[in-house]
């Protein structure tokens, strides 16, 4: 949800942002199958007042299958889903299907910008990711051989990007 909190941000206030880092986001508004599948599953937790049945099936999505056969990347993901309360997540996935598209945005992003895809990510194609990185000016992109939590599969090599991207030459420019 980071991306979408960043598009939102940069729509209220982009003279407070000095750079991004979009990572395994997209800028489009849901597709209607994608929302009805949101919103489904809202009502879902919403009447069963219980987030155990969507654990497994997003943790499916949200990491690639390798990633799923570690037990020190799969088991937080888990746990995490299910700290998370039945409200929070009906109203995180309303929140995103409701979201407006944020296409229209990219070509003013005037600040350094870093893209990140996951090669591996089952929610979010590297096609649609890139479309972002060629929309905004001089926006840095990168491929990574992950699912959609690049920053949980690939710690190393996403800091690595971060470390390179928020050089002093990058934020000057």
């Amino acid at each position: 949800m980071g991306g979408y909190l960043a598009f939102a941000l940069w729509r209220l206030a982009p003279q407070r942002i000095r750079a991004l880092a979009l990572c395994n986001t997209r800028a489009t508004a849901d597709a209607p199958g994608s929302r009805d599948d949101r919103l489904a599953m809202a009502d879902q937790v919403e009447r069963e007042q219980s987030v155990e049945a969507i654990v497994e099936p997003m943790v499916a999505r949200l990491l690639s299958p390798g990633a799923q056969a570690e037990a020190h990347i799969v088991d937080p993901v888990r746990g995490r889903i299910r700290r998370c309360t039945p409200a929070g997540i009906v109203f995180a996935q309303r929140a995103i299907a409701s979201r407006p598209d944020s296409s229209g945005l990219l070509a003013s992003i005037n600040v350094p910008t870093l893209v990140i895809a996951g090669t591996q990510d089952a929610i979010i194609p590297t096609s649609e990711v890139l479309a972002i990185a060629d929309a905004i000016p001089r926006a840095r992109y990168a491929e990574l051989d992950c699912g959609h939590l690049s920053n949980l599969e690939l710690p190393r090599e996403v800091n690595e990007q971060l470390a390179t991207f928020l050089t002093p030459a990058t934020m000057s420019s």
